[in-house]
């Protein structure tokens, strides 16, 4: 079977069984510490949902609609997460992860590349130091040094910011490397992360339940591969925040 491009093919796959609907939850429960100077504060939203494995006859899937509801107004962003690398500041360790993943959208098939957003998954301490990290960009140049930047101190799981690039870069395929320098008594682990978007949910109230429908709002098909997690970042840095929902897939084949 052909990729999907129709509104009757969409529903012909819905009626053949090959679409699911999953929950989504997070909660923030410590305002974001992000580095001096960072552009826009975001926060973790945790674990929304990962990609149930794909049954026979289905190479991929993309999202068709989103229902969310917060418990704060602001902006929350939905997308595909690719886990790239993490370095462990108390052991001084880098562990080399994954590279973006090869996308297919409007029918072109390429290689994703993502702004990186670095996440803190264990604590700093009050010295954190600063980090070096070295990147594929978006037009595969290799061992690209991204500006150092100085870790936030005592800076609590979920924290997170975008990763200063280089001039002219906006994004990157892979991480390659992470070193440290300065700091005392390290402790923490930082993850970095890349994001296909799925939509951004813009919430006005704290009582109304927003539904992004991709369908009939934006008819741009993202064909997703079917690994990896769904996550959601909250735009902002308040804390005691929560969020529920769900998530409306439609698996395809190429």
């Amino acid at each position: 079977m052909a990729a999907i491009t129709t509104f009757d093919g969409i529903i012909s796959r819905i009626n053949a069984g090959y679409s699911a609907k999953n929950p989504i939850y997070w909660e923030q429960t410590a305002a974001s510490v992000t580095p001096s100077g960072n552009l826009m504060p975001i926060h973790w939203g945790g674990l929304t949902m990962s990609m149930p494995a794909l049954p026979t006859g289905v190479s991929q899937y993309f999202v068709t609609r989103i229902n969310y509801l917060n418990s704060a107004t602001g902006s929350f962003l939905i997308g595909r997460i690719q886990g790239m690398a993490s370095f462990n500041n108390a052991t001084n360790v880098f562990t080399d992860l994954n590279s973006m993943p090869t996308v297919t959208e409007l029918g072109t098939s390429r290689t994703a590349s993502s702004p990186i957003i670095c996440t803190v998954l264990g604590a700093t301490n009050s010295n954190a130091g600063s980090l070096t990290v070295t990147y594929v960009d978006q037009d595969g140049n290799t061992a690209e040094a991204a500006p150092s930047f100085t870790m936030p101190n005592s800076a609590p799981l979920g924290s997170s910011w975008w990763l200063p690039l280089n001039t002219a870069d906006w994004g990157a395929r892979d991480i390659t490397n992470v070193t440290r320098s300065g700091g005392a008594s390290h402790a923490g682990t930082i993850g970095f992360y890349g994001l296909i978007p799925i939509a951004l949910m813009c919430v006005p109230a704290t009582t109304l339940a927003m539904t992004e429908d991709l369908l009939t709002n934006e008819f741009n098909m993202v064909y997703l591969p079917g690994s990896g997690s769904m996550i959601g970042y909250w735009l902002g840095t308040t804390a005691a925040k929560t969020g529920i929902g769900d998530i409306t897939i439609v698996g395809d084949s190429t």
